[in-house]
């Protein structure tokens, strides 16, 4: 059960920790706006596929900090994005695995609007970092209720629909990070190890 858990988190963290390199990178690379928003969403479609295999409180925050880590060694350092993805997996964890709606639209659309309203909130208040202090208002109705409300509203329609198709998977195949002699488990173990062998032989080229 442990080495399912492990290889579990090793894989949905660094398919997370992709998303975020790869298109994160392209999207703040060309200051495309509303950035957050699709990233947001792909974080979210990630932590549904992963609570229905791996169904602990606390995991999704825990994907998050494999993430960080992943895309750590593949990006240059910006402490917002690395938070941004914390209080993601947190605000998942909060709605979904701690207050357990229901309706997981709803869920969804609560953990969105969390998520940018936390985000914003530790910028301008707590940590007080400097891009977000100007304008501080303007920036935080803009993150909530113009982010949040893009965000939510497609979490709320593609949420609920990777839950069922991970439902399905699960149905097919309980236990796809159980290493034993069967193909998709070992596609997955493999696919695992290379995305974090990968990331390390980045990280070792560009720090040599």
């Amino acid at each position: 059960m442990k080495r399912q858990i492990v290889f579990g988190w090793l894989f949905f963290s660094a398919l997370w920790g992709i998303s975020e390199v790869v298109l994160g990178g392209s999207l703040f690379g060309y200051e495309i706006p509303y950035a957050s928003i699709p990233l947001t969403v792909i974080g979210f479609l990630v932590l549904s596929l992963a609570r229905i295999f791996l169904p602990y409180f606390g995991m999704a925050a825990m994907i998050a900090i494999g993430a960080m880590l992943f895309k750590f060694l593949n990006a240059p350092l910006y402490k917002c994005h690395y938070l941004g993805i914390l209080v993601m997996g947190i605000s998942f964890d909060v709605f979904f695995s701690l207050f357990k709606i229901k309706q997981r639209w709803l869920s969804a659309v609560a953990a969105a609007y969390f998520n940018n309203l936390a985000f914003a909130v530790l910028m301008i208040y707590i940590i007080h970092y400097q891009p977000w202090i100007q304008n501080s208002v303007e920036k935080l109705l803009n993150h909530v209720l113009i982010s949040g409300t893009a965000t939510a509203l497609l979490s709320a329609i593609l949420v609920p629909l990777c839950f069922r198709q991970a439902e399905i998977l699960r149905l097919k195949n309980p236990t796809p990070f159980q290493w034993r002699p069967s193909l998709v488990p070992r596609i997955i173990s493999l696919a695992s190890t290379l995305f974090w062998v990968g990331s390390l032989a980045v990280f070792g080229y560009h720090i040599l």
